[in-house]
């Protein structure tokens, strides 16, 4: 649902960050992706939020997005 809100209103940077990362999760939780994959593709994910950060404005969202729990 995140994503989608994300692709029909483009700047709402909350939504796809969230949507992402249920992506990822719903995927090792219903054994599509294992374990190992699925904790690379959240650091991956937090990287390029982090890289994002500094290439647009998000008062930090994309940042919070991008740091661990």
């Amino acid at each position: 649902m995140g994503l989608y809100v994300e692709f029909t209103h483009p700047g709402m940077i909350a939504p796809g960050i969230l949507g992402g990362v249920a992506l990822i999760c719903f995927g090792y939780a219903a054994s599509l992706i294992p374990i190992n994959y699925a904790g690379l593709l959240l650091i991956a994910l937090g990287i390029v939020l982090f890289i994002l950060e500094i290439k647009i404005t998000s008062y930090g969202t994309l940042t919070l997005g991008g740091s661990p729990a």
